[in-house]
């Protein structure tokens, strides 16, 4: 469902605007690194290319968008207390510490 499709007035959701910047995981020594690199720039796309990659938290920034090409496939750290502390989030749109 769109805007012109809602049963009651609203405004167009706009579609995000990323700059043009793409940084590659593969030039960085982490996931992280390449997405601090990327909002260094001002934003952009990280892209994390064909292969397995290892990762604690990611912790993502403004304008930023993360691109997983075909093939690439991330698994993270499986300690818990990596994750800490919760932040408050939503869920299925319920507020929950996740």
């Amino acid at each position: 469902m769109n805007a012109c499709d809602a049963p009651f007035p609203m405004k167009a959701i706009p579609e995000p605007c990323f700059p043009e910047h793409t940084v590659s995981c593969g030039d960085y020594p982490s996931i992280q690194a390449a997405v601090d690199a990327c909002a260094a720039l001002g934003g952009g796309t990280v892209l994390i290319p064909e292969g397995a990659w290892q990762s604690g938290p990611i912790h993502l920034h403004s304008r930023i968008r993360l691109h997983l090409a075909d093939n690439a496939c991330v698994t993270f750290d499986p300690e818990p207390e990596r994750y800490l502390p919760p932040v408050l989030t939503r869920w299925e749109g319920i507020e929950c510490y996740n």
